[in-house]
C-alpha cells in the first residue's frame, strides 16, 4: 500500500474550492447555470466540412478576433480571444495583481475575481451593491494608493444590476493607474452596452463572452477589448493556445451567420424577464429587476427548501447556501422558450404555493408529538390528507393512531398494484396514475406528498407533485431495499416552507 503524499499545496489553493458541476438528468430542465440559445444545428455540420486539418494544426484566433473587431468597430489589435471570459478574469489578474496590492468588487458578484486575487496573493476590498443602482460613491469612497485592480460587473451575477457609463467613466477616471475591469459577459441582455465608449479609455478593459447568449458554453471562447497596451501583458499571463480550434471555427460561423437566432433568442428571454419578474410575487416571492438571463429571487427562509424542492420536480436553480447575504435567494436562468418557461412556472407554483399536502398513513401514524403539532398548525393553513392503499379497515386504529387521524381531513384510499418479490403483509405498490386520479377527486390540483418509501415518493414525482421524505426516518427504505428519494426536511419545520 502506497503512503499518503507528502507535498503540500500553496496554502491559498484549497482542493475544496475546486467548482464542481451539479449532476445533470436527461429530464432536468436545467436552469442554474444561465447558459443561452441553443445553436443552430448546422454549426456541427461545418465542423465536419473543415476535415481533420482543424484538429491535427495549433489553432489560429487572428482571424476570430479581427471578426470580432469588425462587428465591434475597434482594431483587430484591440481584441483578444480568451478561454471564456474566465480566462480573461485570471489573465488580468495574474497580470496586474501582486502581494500588497488591493482590488475592489461589489458584493455580491461573480465569485471567480475573488478567488483569482486569493490566488494572486492581492487583498480583496468588498463594496455592497445588493440591488438597485451601481453605488458609485461608495466605490470611489473604497480606493487607496493600494489598488491596482477595480472590477465592474454589469449586468451583475447573481443580482442583475447594471452600472451606467457615467459609473464606469467616473471610476476610471478614479484609478488612472489601474486596470478597471468591465465584465460584460450578459450584456446582450441589458438595455445599455457600454463597449463601444469604454474601451477608448486608457485603463479600461471589457470582458465578453460567447457562453452566455450566443451559446457556445461548452465551446469556452471569450473575449477582452482594451487598449493594444494593457493586452499585451495579458496575452502573455497564460497559455499561447488557450481555446481549441474547433471552438474558435464554430465562434467565427456563428458570428457569421447566427445573429438573427442571437437577436430572437435576446427578445425571447427579455419578454420572459418581464413576465416572470411581474408572475413570481404570486407565489410569495421577491424578485430582483435583472438585466442578465436570469433573475435573483428573494425566498427567506424558504430557499434551500424551494431549491431542493424543485429539482425534486425536475428543475435546477442556482442556490447559494455558504454565501452570506445571498443564503435567502434563488437565481433562475429564464429557459428562453415558451413550453419550458411555462413548465418553470408550474413546478415554482406547486412547490412555492401547494393547494393541498398529503401523507403516506405509515407516516402519519408514526409522527412524534412536536412532528404532530407542527402539523395541525399546517393543517390551519392546508388542507391536509392520509393516503394509504392499504385497506382502511385493515390499518391499525388504537388509541394513539386515532388522534393522528383527527390531525387530517380524511384517510384515502389510493388503489394500489400488487408488487414482484414482496412480503405477504407488503402494502400494494402505489401508482402515479391512481395518485392523479384521487388528487383530481379531492380537487388539489399542487400537492405535497409525505412518503416513507420509495414508492409513494416515485408516485408523487410522477404527477408533478413535491416528494417529501421524513428526516427521522433517514434510512428508512422501500420493500425493495432501496434508498428513499425526495426532499428530505424536518416535519417540525415544514410549516416554515408555506408562503
Amino acid at each position: 500500500m502506497s503512503s499518503p503524499p507528502t507535498q503540500r499545496p500553496t496554502p491559498r489553493v484549497s482542493a475544496q474550492a475546486a467548482y464542481r458541476r451539479p449532476p445533470v438528468t436527461p429530464t432536468l430542465l436545467k436552469l442554474d447555470a444561465n447558459e443561452g440559445m441553443q445553436p443552430p444545428a448546422d454549426l456541427l455540420e461545418m465542423l465536419a466540412e473543415r476535415g481533420p486539418e482543424l484538429l491535427r494544426r495549433y489553432p489560429d484566433v487572428s482571424a476570430l478576433e479581427s471578426r470580432i473587431a469588425s462587428r465591434l468597430g475597434v482594431p483587430a489589435e484591440c481584441v483578444f480571444v480568451t478561454a471564456g471570459a474566465d480566462d480573461a478574469i485570471e489573465r488580468c489578474c495574474r497580470t496586474y495583481l501582486w502581494p500588497g496590492t488591493e482590488i475592489l468588487l461589489s458584493d455580491p458578484s461573480f465569485y471567480l475575481f475573488a478567488r483569482c486575487a486569493h490566488l494572486a496573493n492581492a487583498d480583496l476590498v468588498k463594496v455592497p451593491w445588493p440591488r438597485g443602482p451601481f453605488p458609485r460613491q461608495e466605490f470611489l469612497d473604497a480606493v487607496t494608493d493600494r489598488t491596482s485592480v477595480v472590477a465592474i460587473v454589469s449586468p451583475n451575477n447573481p443580482t442583475g444590476t447594471a452600472a451606467t457609463w457615467e459609473d464606469v467613466q467616473s471610476v476610471a477616471a478614479a484609478v488612472p493607474e489601474s486596470l478597471l475591469v468591465l465584465d460584460h459577459a450578459y450584456v446582450e441582455y441589458a438595455d445599455n452596452d457600454l463597449t463601444a465608449r469604454a474601451w477608448e479609455l486608457p485603463n479600461v478593459v471589457i470582458l465578453r463572452t460567447l457562453s452566455k447568449a450566443w451559446g457556445l458554453a461548452g465551446c469556452r471562447v471569450g473575449y477582452a477589448v482594451a487598449q493594444a497596451e494593457l493586452l499585451g501583458p495579458m496575452r502573455a499571463a497564460g497559455q499561447p493556445y488557450a481555446v481549441a480550434a474547433p471552438s474558435a471555427a464554430m465562434a467565427y460561423a456563428l458570428l457569421h451567420f447566427g445573429q438573427e437566432s442571437v437577436s430572437a433568442h435576446i427578445a425571447q428571454i427579455k419578454i420572459e424577464r418581464e413576465r416572470f419578474t411581474a408572475w413570481v410575487p404570486s407565489v410569495g416571492l421577491d424578485p430582483y429587476p435583472s438585466q442578465g438571463n436570469f433573475v435573483l429571487v428573494g425566498c427567506g427562509t424558504r430557499a434551500s427548501f424551494l431549491h431542493d424542492a424543485l429539482r425534486a420536480v425536475g428543475v435546477a436553480v442556482r442556490s447559494f447556501p455558504d454565501t452570506p447575504g445571498l443564503d435567502h435567494t434563488l437565481r433562475v436562468t429564464m429557459p428562453g422558450n415558451e413550453v419550458e418557461f411555462i413548465r418553470l412556472q408550474r413546478a415554482l407554483e406547486v412547490c412555492a404555493k401547494p393547494e393541498g399536502l398529503l401523507l403516506d398513513l405509515d407516516v402519519l401514524q408514526a409522527l412524534s408529538p412536536a412532528a404532530s403539532t407542527a402539523l395541525r398548525r399546517v393543517g390551519e393553513r392546508l388542507p391536509l390528507y392520509a393516503i394509504t392503499t392499504r385497506s382502511i379497515n385493515a390499518s391499525r386504529d388504537g388509541p394513539a393512531e386515532r388522534a393522528q387521524r383527527n390531525l387530517v381531513r380524511e384517510v384515502v384510499s389510493v388503489p394500489g398494484v400488487a408488487g414482484a418479490e414482496r412480503s405477504a403483509d407488503s402494502p400494494p405498490l402505489m401508482t402515479s396514475r391512481a395518485l392523479r386520479d384521487t388528487l383530481d377527486r379531492l380537487g388539489i390540483g399542487r400537492a405535497w406528498v409525505i412518503g416513507s418509501t420509495q414508492e409513494v415518493l416515485h408516485a408523487a414525482s410522477g404527477v408533478g407533485a413535491v416528494p417529501i421524505a421524513m428526516s427521522s426516518m433517514p434510512n428508512r427504505s422501500s420493500p425493495g431495499g432501496r434508498p428513499v428519494s425526495g426532499v428530505v426536511t424536518d416535519l417540525t419545520q415544514l410549516g416554515e416552507f408555506l408562503p
